[in-house]
């Protein structure tokens, strides 16, 4: 974010707003004893022999309280962010304390059908979901319900493993280790980690489950699926049109979900790997408590102390969120059992020395005609341009980055540009549009060598129903999330490539190829629909029959007659839209009706 153009009209002071949530008690701690009571929802008592206090936050939320409630606490930041103010949502807490319960839900592994249970979630309907779905879905949700036109959205996933950055929406089988910059004019930045464009809520979550999946977790004493590692998930907003001043507004939502704090048993059996990452988690944990620590000493006091930010990865990378400017929100999860008593005590002070931290926050913007912004604008689309060409040429990745390197001398050329703000938004426009293009020629190159294939066997042989049933689960539709086509799709090979940018060592934007999987709430609707109309199709073909046995003529006008199931007309069925589908089934339905009559 620049911070050298912040809007100065839109300063304020803020305090960091913290939550406490109590669980519940897991199954094996029934009958152990409870030493959390909250009291009218905005304190914490723990009255016990070697703890006694009573401490104020913002909010408490005892065991019954919903995910849908607890986000009514701060969905009014997620709104801030369309406004240009950057957001911070956090878990802090001990391992098996739910703080992936909170950020992410509970439950999905069902949705998904994966061996591995992940404490994620998938939702089909947030307004009638009460427990499911964590913060970070309903952030999602919120966010793009109230997106307008004229905001781009990317995001990107991290993971922080043993003080080492993984991006977790790239190929985890080959994971490589990036590294953190900082930019006078953009902060704090993670090299190569990549940002995907993201139009609607499925894309967004769809990747947000692909990066959970390749998460780190391990089974603990305390928790069978317990993160090891810190995760930010991040939200980027950017405006392509300019306000009467001619400032673009720029924030992010950081997402973010912090490993579990774990005591060493010295008596349990650890595997070096084991140890390794619980000393890794606890030391950065402990760097996070040191600047809480310093951060809230420096707001009463004069001398201020120095704040380790450098200590540890995650630190450094919520540098702006726990000292900067930002709206920052941190749930600090406890167990109420006596067992925990220690580590609530110390999560509890944690939160309390969060709470006494104040930061100035105000909106960020960048001038549109900001000469730096014009040259990355400027290079991006002539980047995307030569792609584009070199791709209908059929030319492969590594040929377009070899012929793109020869023409950054008129890159050059282009930095000397002084363009209006009209012209710095036509430009955004236009790299948004050409994405778009290089998206859809990548997707149509895929469909066209998998329709080839299909249609290799094509005959005019009637398939019968149960060749046609197993036609179907050979080959299914696969919605691009991206741009809305349809292509026949192996199911093992549900993905499209699409084009993704990151910064390199010098802050420059640059893009690359990754990859989006189909959107799970439109892969089930149109396998409703391809179910419906394989079900009118069937029960047709068994009304003519009848009809013929019975030497009647069939009353259809010709363009109502059933198409044949032969191997070419299952792939023209496989291959239409889904609005293609919705408009069909209706006069399908008529021609079933008409030939019962």
């Amino acid at each position: 974010m620049q911070q050298s153009k912040l809007n100065k009209s839109s300063l304020q002071q803020q305090s960091i707003k913290v939550y406490v949530r109590v669980r519940p008690l897991l199954k094996k701690e029934l009958g152990q004893e409870c030493i959390i009571k909250t009291d009218q929802q905005k304190y914490v008592v723990i009255e016990q022999s070697t703890h006694i206090l009573k401490q104020e936050y913002d909010q408490v939320f005892d065991e019954k309280v919903s995910q849908a409630e607890i986000f009514k606490y701060i969905s009014p930041t997620i709104n801030k962010a369309l406004q240009g103010y950057n957001t911070t949502i956090m878990a802090y807490g001990q391992t098996g304390s739910g703080k992936t319960h909170t950020m992410f839900g509970s439950d999905w592994e069902y949705s998904l059908n994966i061996s591995l249970g992940h404490q994620s979630t998938f939702i089909d309907d947030l307004q009638i979901d009460q427990n499911h779905a964590g913060m970070i879905p309903r952030t999602i949700y919120t966010l793009f319900n109230n997106l307008q036109q004229g905001y781009y959205v990317y995001c990107s996933f991290l993971q922080i493993y043993n003080e080492k950055i993984y991006d977790l929406l790239q190929d985890h089988k080959v994971p490589q280790a990036l590294q953190i910059h900082e930019s006078k004019t953009e902060g704090i930045y993670v090299e190569q980690l990549t940002e995907y464009a993201v139009n609607n809520l499925y894309d967004c979550l769809t990747l947000m489950k692909r990066g959970e999946k390749n998460r780190m977790i391990r089974q603990t004493t305390m928790n069978l699926k317990s993160s090891r590692s810190h995760t930010i998930f991040q939200l980027l907003i950017e405006t392509s049109k300019a306000d009467q001043g001619g400032q673009l507004l720029r924030s992010k939502i950081n997402l973010c979900d912090l490993a579990g704090s774990e005591k060493i048993n010295k008596q349990e059996s650890m595997s070096n790997a084991h140890l390794n990452e619980l000393k890794s988690i606890n030391q950065s944990l402990t760097t996070l408590g040191k600047v809480i620590q310093n951060l809230s000493q420096n707001n009463k006091n004069i001398n201020k102390l120095p704040i380790p930010y450098r200590e540890s990865k995650i630190t450094r990378l919520l540098q702006d969120s726990l000292g900067g400017n930002t709206l920052t929100n941190i749930f600090v999860n406890v167990a109420p059992n006596i067992y925990n008593i220690d580590e609530t005590a110390n999560s509890l002070k944690f939160a309390q020395r969060a709470r006494n931290i104040t930061q100035i926050v105000q909106a960020n913007s960048i001038n549109a005609t900001d000469q730096e912004l014009v040259n990355k604008l400027l290079k991006e689309i002539d980047y995307l341009k030569q792609l584009l060409n070199m791709k209908r040429k059929g030319l492969n990745s590594n040929d377009m980055h070899f012929k793109f390197m020869k023409i950054q001398e008129e890159n050059e050329r282009l930095r000397q540009a002084n363009l209006s703000v009209n012209e710095v938004e036509k430009l955004m426009q236009e790299n948004r549009k050409m994405r778009e293009e290089l998206q859809k020629l990548q997707s149509q190159s895929h469909e066209n060598s998998e329709s080839s294939q299909l249609m290799k066997h094509g005959s005019e042989e009637a398939f019968s129903a149960s060749e046609l049933d197993k036609q179907y689960n050979t080959y299914q539709q696969t919605k691009l999330s991206n741009n809305g086509l349809l292509i026949v799709s192996n199911p093992s090979m549900q993905k499209t490539e699409v084009t993704v940018r990151y910064k390199d060592r010098g802050n420059k934007m640059q893009t690359k190829l990754g990859y989006v999987e189909a959107s799970d709430q439109m892969l089930q609707r149109e396998k409703r629909l391809m179910s419906e109309r394989k079900r009118v199709i069937e029960r047709l073909e068994l009304l003519e029959q009848l009809q013929f046995k019975n030497g009647l003529n069939s009353s259809l006008p010709l363009n109502d007659k059933i198409p044949k199931a032969s191997k070419k007309n299952s792939y023209y069925l496989l291959n239409r839209t889904v609005e293609e589908e919705r408009t069909s089934l209706p006069k399908l339905k008529i021609a079933e009706r008409k030939l019962i009559q």
